[in-house]
């Protein structure tokens, strides 16, 4: 254990410590956060018009449920279409946004210029209207890639002048928006020729940057969706949250466009009336591996509240319980502390691997239904696992079941930990 803590304090903290100051990283985690008001919306349309309860064999089937959505799906789906359909236009305008303020730019320009920018390489016109083919999360990748580029050509413009500058009597608006003229030419000369490239290099097979994006990601995107790249990224958020840093925020800003393009493979699965295929997908991570916050840590903090003979760990618990059900866990990591902790860092670090390892098996036996919703990461995690696999009973039971051996998996350790406090108080 002394040689584990001594190489996180070495070795791990510095990278992290790096890596979550990574002005593109916190860019990306900013871009999909400003998009999540709309696409939790949009997903929660989906669910309301997929409720199993369209199958005459189940004992769930409503005949009126069933009649009235062959109508109103027509009609309601509308929000769907505008917000995770999407997304894109969301995601790229915040990470140009944040990336913009970053530099110090004004970060109105900049969203409006990485949003242009990949309008102009992922939505061509065809027959007369914009396609949309690539504004949901397949073009995430794009969107990211043109949101870097366009900010920082813009970022070199204001830097060497290159900008159409009024005088101090233009109201500021308008100042702005002639600044972003000579970067809006340059951005389309860089990128309107790549497609045509791109459409020359492969003969017609690959017309798009998103297109060719996606086809050389595409290894990557399938092996997102596999156990052992499950498990390596929650070992990482573990580790990092014992070394003082916030795990989720760091992962999740290098996996958040595969778990967003998972989870728009299992909706258009279910749109076309089949079944959901991808596992990995991010209510999965909050409703069956993280309940309660990183390290399941629900179920310690219900641990600490009842069974501790520690008067310190008895109050952290009862004062963690509630947040907890919201999955918020901060008072908990910093007040018992787990940060650094030589005894709760095993169980804190390998529970959620366990249950990582128990939900993926349940899932791929077909027990427990795939995550088809997007839903707010506050939400307590068995009704969840209830409402994001489209009203699982059995993902309900699955989730519970999880804080439960997790609770006796880590009350050990607790006690374990009540000896060493004692023997520190002594």
């Amino acid at each position: 254990m002394e040689k584990m803590m001594h190489w996180i304090e070495r070795y791990a903290m510095p990278v992290a410590g790096k890596v979550s100051q990574s002005r593109y990283l916190n860019a990306m985690k900013d871009g999909f956060a400003y998009a999540i008001p709309f696409l939790l919306t949009g997903s929660f349309v989906l669910l309301l018009l997929n409720l199993p309860l369209t199958d005459p064999s189940n004992f769930l089937y409503m005949e009126w449920y069933t009649d009235w959505v062959v109508e109103a799906r027509a009609k309601y789906m509308q929000p769907f279409y505008v917000s995770m359909g999407i997304m894109t236009l969301f995601i790229a305008f915040g990470i140009g946004s944040s990336l913009s303020a970053s530099y110090g730019l004004h970060n109105i320009t900049g969203g409006f210029l990485a949003m242009f920018s990949f309008l102009l390489v992922a939505a061509p016109v065809e027959q007369g209207a914009m396609s949309v083919s690539y504004l949901d999360a397949k073009g995430i990748f794009t969107a990211i890639l043109t949101a870097i580029i366009s900010v920082h050509v813009l970022r070199i413009c204001v830097q060497k002048g290159i900008t159409i500058k009024l005088p101090p009597s233009v109201p500021p608006a308008i100042a702005k928006s002639f600044e972003l003229i000579v970067p809006v030419a340059i951005v389309i000369v860089l990128l309107h020729p790549i497609n045509l490239m791109i459409d020359a290099a492969t003969d017609g097979a690959v017309t798009l940057l998103p297109e060719l994006i996606i086809t050389v990601l595409q290894p990557l995107v399938v092996v997102s969706d596999s156990l052992p790249a499950l498990l390596m990224a929650v070992f990482f958020v573990q580790v990092l949250w014992v070394a003082g840093i916030n795990g989720g925020t760091i992962v999740l800003s290098v996996l958040t466009p595969f778990l967003f393009a998972n989870l728009q493979v299992n909706q258009d699965a279910i749109l076309a009336g089949e079944e959901a295929s991808r596992i990995f997908v991010a209510g999965f991570w909050d409703y069956f591996i993280f309940m309660g916050g990183a390290g399941c840590t629900f179920s310690l903090a219900c641990v600490m509240a009842f069974w501790s003979k520690n008067s310190h760990l008895r109050t952290i618990g009862r004062l963690s319980i509630v947040p907890g059900m919201f999955n918020i866990n901060e008072p908990l990591i910093f007040g018992t502390p787990m940060v650094m902790n030589p005894v709760l860092f095993i169980p804190f670090i390998f529970i959620p691997m366990i249950n990582a390892t128990i939900a993926w098996f349940a899932t791929t036996s077909g027990l427990v239904g795939n995550v088809v919703t997007l839903l707010p990461w506050t939400t307590p995690a068995p009704l969840g696992a209830f409402l994001a696999t489209n009203l699982g009973t059995t993902a309900l039971l699955l989730s519970i079941t999880l804080i439960i051996t997790s609770v006796l998996m880590y009350l050990p350790f607790v006690r374990m930990y009540e000896k060493t406090l004692e023997e520190q108080a002594a």
